[in-house]
């Protein structure tokens, strides 16, 4: 996205719209800003920068609704080239981000889904609960795990705990040091009190959950549609993807379309609600903060999302 680009989507926060017909007119006079509405990065950002104007202004319901029907008037006004239908070779359900939120995995576990269950990483971390969450996705061998940066900051602790140990606890590292009873660390703490936080981590996770942590992969596909934890550099296929591009995400992947007609479903990036445009799914909706965990079936020819609470 262009500077002018990102200068018209912090404009909106000003606007106050009083009915879709204003909504309309503004998006509008965003395509003639020169907003390209088929951006993959501009509808994951704009009914983000709308909606909180919006909710207070229309009354349309939830921000979750407003979102959609922004997505709408998106397509409506969109042109462009258009991708290849979503096509697996064989139906199967991605699981967003869950970052220790225990109740929404086993929620979803109880549901005894009839599909092959992809999740797209970011187990720890943020929410309360990401030891049981480890311990209940080892335990599930049918279930692929994909590794996300969370997954990979906490293995970069566990090896290096003075020099990975800041960054970590600042984004999370803290509630999952504490949900395997590790205390008395922070993210100001020294190098002797970061050792020691580290030592009994890996005593309380015991070798057999290390070693699953280590090994889990960081992609898979069926079809043309490949699950991944960030995003996917445009430029290369999946199978030569960097580790780090795949679970930090890359700065073309929401610009640029792929050329393969590869779908990319991936959590890392928080949306109001799940979105599917142009090549990419987005299903990270922020369960450990919102409490609404998005799995999506992906069939040929459609996707279809759900909510877990």
């Amino acid at each position: 996205m262009m500077n002018g680009q990102q200068s018209t989507l912090k404009n909106c926060r000003k606007y106050k719209y009083l009915n879709a017909q204003h909504l309309i007119h503004a998006l509008s006079r965003f395509v003639g800003s020169g907003l390209d509405l088929c951006d993959y990065e501009t509808s994951l950002l704009l009914p983000q920068c709308l909606s909180s104007q919006v909710r207070l202004h229309l009354a349309f319901g939830s921000t979750t609704q407003v979102s959609q029907m922004i997505r709408k008037l998106l397509r409506r006004l969109a042109t462009g080239p258009e991708f290849p239908a979503i096509a697996p070779d064989s139906p199967f359900i991605a699981v967003g981000d869950i970052h220790g939120r225990a109740d929404l995995l086993k929620r979803f576990l109880d549901m005894r889904q009839t599909y092959p269950v992809i999740c797209v990483g970011d187990y720890v971390d943020r929410g309360d609960e990401s030891a049981e969450v480890l311990h209940l996705l080892q335990q599930r061998p049918d279930i692929t795990c994909l590794s996300g940066n969370h997954e990979e900051m906490m293995l970069d602790f566990l090896k290096n705990p003075d020099k990975a140990g800041p960054m970590w606890l600042r984004h999370g590292g803290l509630q999952t040091l504490a949900s395997f009873g590790v205390a008395g660390v922070t993210d100001t703490s020294g190098k002797e009190a970061l050792g020691a936080a580290r030592d009994a981590l890996k005593e309380a996770m015991g070798p057999k959950l290390m070693t699953w942590l280590l090994n889990l992969p960081t992609r898979w596909q069926s079809g043309n549609v490949a699950v991944v934890h960030a995003g996917a550099d445009p430029l290369f296929s999946i199978a030569d993807q960097r580790t780090k591009t795949l679970h930090w995400g890359h700065p073309d992947f929401a610009k640029t379309g792929r050329k393969d007609g590869v779908w990319v479903i991936h959590g890392h990036t928080i949306v109001d609600a799940p979105i599917g445009h142009a090549g990419r799914i987005a299903i990270d909706t922020g369960a450990y903060a919102t409490g609404r965990l998005t799995t999506a079936l992906v069939e040929p020819g459609k996707t279809t999302f759900a909510t877990i609470t």
